[in-house]
């Protein structure tokens, strides 16, 4: 039986949720786990967040990432935060696309990171400001 993990934390000093994909299930799994997650969070738009794919070995679709896309749009409404996503990851497909899956979540800056340390001193700037 394939194993997925979806492991969500939240550090309340640094405003930041960490979300680790592990697996290889089809991203529909993931991505309702993680929406799952976020439901829990209260005011999830007040945090940074960092999407850590390095162990994720499955396919997210277009569609599924659209999908989280719109959750966070409906959660976005009225909201004057604007939080950022680090998005970590050594695959490259995932960095070609960084863009046009940034273009999907509304008011939110998106990058994609090879290191984690890169990552975090990326989200640290914007700590005082979301």
């Amino acid at each position: 039986m394939p194993m997925s993990l979806v492991s969500v934390t939240v550090d309340e000093t640094r405003r930041l949720i960490t979300v680790r994909l592990i697996g290889n299930e089809p991203g529909q799994v993931y991505v309702d786990q993680a929406l799952a997650n976020y439901d829990r969070i209260d005011q999830p738009w007040r945090y940074n967040r960092l999407i850590d794919l390095r162990q994720y070995r499955g396919f997210m679709a277009l569609s599924e990432i659209e999908q989280v896309g719109r959750y966070w749009a409906k959660r976005m409404v009225g909201r004057i935060e604007r939080p950022r996503i680090a998005l970590l990851t050594r695959d490259p497909l995932a960095h070609a696309r960084i863009r046009s899956v940034g273009a999907m979540f509304t008011d939110i800056h998106f990058r994609a990171f090879k290191s984690r340390r890169e990552a975090m001193d990326w989200l640290a700037e914007m700590e005082a400001a979301v």
